[in-house]
């Protein structure tokens, strides 16, 4: 499937950057929206057309640090059902 634009990617990149991301990985329909982020954000910065291209990107997570951020996601949904 293709991957469609989203809004406000410059101030979502800004926030996630801010949270401590590192790399972000957004519709290729956004480029232009983006076009005026500082230089060090755009390089870290990779565009995809099809959900396909994200398998690229997911592969080179390591599996440690995938397990420990799904367990990160997952603790707080435990600690609201309680």
């Amino acid at each position: 499937g293709e991957i469609r634009a989203v809004n406000f990617a410059e101030k979502r990149i800004h926030e996630s950057n801010r949270l401590g991301f590192e790399k972000f990985v957004i519709p290729a329909s956004c480029k232009k929206q983006i076009a005026e982020l500082p230089k060090d954000l755009l390089a870290r910065v990779s565009f995809i057309k099809h959900i396909g291209q994200l398998n690229s990107f997911l592969g080179s997570v390591p599996v440690k640090a995938a397990k420990e951020s799904s367990r990160a996601v997952a603790r707080p949904n435990s600690e609201i059902s309680q």
